[in-house]
């Protein structure tokens, strides 16, 4: 979903009900980028992670999913 859908409220809010939503950048600076060797892009071939990447990672982990 992108932030312009969230502050038009266009999109049904049943899909974010009882859910964590991480709002981040993801885009080409490398201003929230850290370095992970467990991160490995075949495209790009880049060992970086977006902060909201690592985050999610790590909700994940402790939720057990």
């Amino acid at each position: 979903m992108l932030l312009n859908q969230v502050l038009l409220k266009d999109f049904d809010l049943d899909i974010i009900k009882d859910k964590i939503i991480l709002v981040g950048y993801l885009g080409p600076s490398d201003d929230d980028k850290f370095m992970t060797p467990l991160k490995y892009d075949t495209k790009s071939l880049s060992p970086y992670m977006y902060s909201t990447e690592i985050l999610a990672n790590v909700i994940e982990q402790i939720l057990g999913k």
